[in-house]
């Protein structure tokens, strides 16, 4: 029997046994020729090879697989998910950083501190489905990274899968948002990188020092430093600068908090 499936009306989902049958050996389409349409029979393919076709769409996120509460995007799917009934569609569109703030999702913000978990439950409701992590994590990390938002200090570290997003501690920031100065440009020709390091990163980025030097040759590398000291509400005493100048003029004597 012949299935014929238009491409002028395509619904924002289609189920992994709409995939496989569409696949079949079966399925007729037809091919605009310029000025009239020639039917097609669609090449037929095996349920093997539409599973792992689907998989690796799903891992690369072109495709968004939702089965039941499962959403997935970004990575691999999970044994035994993958089943006729299991959705496919287009990715969610990117949630804007500000789209996290008390004013657009108040009933995560009762009190000054929420978390990352509710933050993507939140979402997922105002959006009508079960949003995948990777789309959540992705306006978290917009949002900490213009400092709209900050973790707090008994948080756990930050990225995390979403079996962690629960211990995910965040807060409005307590300080002054950071100077928006352009990044430091001494000539067109120069590139500049910029970003915030966390501790281990720091530490990452010094190990590879002596890579990043040779790679760059001929050209020179300059590395200019930017150490902020968040006092989280209070200001910094004066015993605990006078101590982190004192190890920073280890590194540096021009490096010094004030």
């Amino acid at each position: 029997m012949e299935r014929s499936l238009s491409s002028k009306r395509r619904p924002q989902s289609i189920s992994f046994g709409d995939v496989t049958a569409y696949f079949s050996g079966g399925t007729v389409v037809k091919v605009d020729k310029g000025g009239y349409e020639e039917p097609m029979t669609v090449p037929k393919a095996s349920r093997e090879a539409a599973v792992a076709a689907v998989a690796e769409a799903v891992q690369q996120g072109k495709l968004w697989l939702t089965s039941g509460p499962a959403s997935i995007l970004g990575e691999e799917i999970p044994a035994g998910l993958l089943t006729d009934d299991a959705k496919l569609q287009a990715p969610p569109a990117p949630i804007p950083a500000t789209d996290l703030m008390p004013s657009i999702l108040p009933e995560v913000w009762s009190g000054e501190i929420t978390t990352a978990l509710a933050i993507a439950v939140a979402l997922s409701r105002k959006a009508g489905a079960n949003l995948p992590w990777a789309t959540v994590r992705q306006a978290l990390d917009g949002a900490l990274r213009a400092r709209i938002l900050e973790t707090t200090l008994d948080s756990t570290q930050w990225p995390c899968d979403l079996a962690a997003a629960q211990n995910v501690k965040l807060r409005l920031p307590s300080g002054p948002p950071p100077d928006q100065r352009e990044p430091f440009k001494l000539k067109p020709d120069v590139l500049v990188a910029d970003a915030e390091l966390r501790p281990n990163e720091l530490q990452d980025f010094a190990d590879h020092v002596g890579e990043l030097r040779k790679a760059a040759s001929p050209g020179e590398l300059t590395f200019r430093l930017r150490i902020e000291l968040d006092g989280r509400g209070k200001s910094p005493g004066q015993e605990t600068v006078a101590k982190l100048n004192e190890l920073l003029a280890k590194v540096s004597k021009t490096l010094a908090l004030k």
